[in-house]
């Protein structure tokens, strides 16, 4: 069966593989980013669908692929992920701020943070 549905396409691109020597933390982050990354792609052709739709009152997979957003479309669309990429990973950049934050109160009291 040939479609042009991007749905039934196979992936460009390759499929993580995971080795069973790989900490299971790993896994899961970089099936976290997968998953985060597809559902950001996801939310930006449904934004296509949407102004073409608005636009034109029906919409072809040809009009989805050919679609150029224009620069108020896209600066609220790089608004939007830069939203995204901040609620997403929020929790993991608070860890990050306070193991830096504990390193240099560590390297502080030994003296190693002054110059």
């Amino acid at each position: 069966m040939s479609t042009d549905s991007p749905f039934e396409r196979p992936a460009q691109e390759k499929r993580p593989e995971f080795s069973p020597d790989e900490p299971i933390a790993e896994r899961l982050v970089r099936l976290f980013m997968n998953l985060t990354t597809e559902l950001a792609v996801v939310r930006e052709r449904l934004d296509t669908v949407e102004h073409l739709l608005a636009e034109k009152g029906q919409v072809t997979a040809a009009d989805i692929e050919n679609y150029v957003p224009d620069g108020d479309t896209e600066a609220q669309r790089r608004a939007w992920r830069e939203a995204y990429i901040q609620r997403v990973f929020a929790d993991l950049q608070a860890e990050v701020d306070h193991a830096i934050a504990e390193a240099g109160q560590s390297a502080d009291a030994f003296g190693a943070g002054k110059r």
